[in-house]
């Protein structure tokens, strides 16, 4: 994957190309892996990066009504959300976050899935799997990131069989993985503020 061509688009352009392409996608899938990203213009993020867990969890919820209304949209509009995540624990205080974010997603008819990093690790004998998007019968995203997790972009790439190899990938592992509200329930729910 890393090798494969592809132009690359700076986060901005890269934005814009997604938008303008999600209007004729069929459905979204996306492979995650790191465990810390940076999101500094995500209140609720911010919040967690000061420290304040509280205040984080108060400005994700404000985000409620908001972040189920477009993933129950996006279902109605035929553009299901599927997300594979890997997890590893103990979570990161990012992770931890995520997490809380993702359920209300899902809670909207978004379908986040959980894997444990022993699932990928046949992908990443060189190095680990790349962050992934493919807008289905579109376009895949290989998302670029700096070392500290923030957004740097995108390469782009279109080859009809590069992206359907990579779409088949995604799905096989969203069929396998854990539910993320049973994941939740279990790794997530009882937590206390992450350290």
């Amino acid at each position: 994957m890393h090798d494969l061509p592809g132009g690359f688009l700076a986060l901005d352009d890269y934005i814009a190309d997604f938008n303008t392409r999600l209007e004729t996608c069929t459905a979204l899938w996306k492979l995650e892996r790191r465990q810390s990203f940076v999101e500094p213009d995500e209140p609720s993020w911010v919040a967690l990066d000061e420290g304040d867990w509280a205040k984080s969890l108060e400005l994700a919820e404000q985000t409620r009504e908001e972040t189920v209304e477009y993933y129950a949209e996006e279902l109605r509009r035929g553009r299901p959300a599927h997300r594979v995540r890997v997890v590893e624990l103990p979570l990161t205080p990012y992770l931890q976050w995520e997490l809380h974010m993702l359920r209300m997603q899902e809670q909207g008819g978004a379908r986040p899935r959980v894997v444990p990093p022993e699932r990928v690790a046949g992908f990443e004998r060189v190095r680990p799997v790349p962050e992934l998007l493919v807008l289905e019968g579109v376009v895949l995203y290989d998302v670029q990131y700096d070392g500290n997790g923030a957004a740097l972009g995108a390469r782009v790439i279109e080859d009809v069989d590069v992206v359907a190899a990579c779409r088949h990938e995604i799905g096989e592992l969203w069929r396998e993985a854990e539910p993320l509200a049973d994941f939740f329930e279990r790794e997530v729910a009882h937590l206390g503020p992450p350290v």
